[in-house]
């Protein structure tokens, strides 16, 4: 997947949460916090460290394994895609 994927992930991912309705506002925080550090981290607009990047995606795939299976999904898919285009 090529990095003009990731938009459409991210919309996925939010649609994938808005679904359910156990989905938390800290969860839906560190959701929004991790999508402010890619869009930083794509654009270039500040120096974003990409070890802090991999640990929020660590993180949400965690809390997403055992009641947001479909988000978990789209995050790996995230994951590669950021994977494919060294970030």
């Amino acid at each position: 997947m090529p990095k003009s994927s990731l938009p459409g992930l991210l919309t996925k991912l939010h649609d994938a949460l808005g679904d359910t309705e156990s989905t938390n506002t800290d969860l839906q925080a560190k959701v929004s916090e991790f999508e402010r550090s890619l869009k930083q981290q794509l654009e270039n607009e500040a120096q974003v460290n990409s070890t802090s990047l991999q640990d929020q995606i660590n993180q949400l795939e965690a809390e997403f394994a055992a009641e947001h299976p479909t988000a978990e999904r789209i995050l790996r898919e995230i994951m590669d895609v950021l994977g494919r285009i060294g970030v």
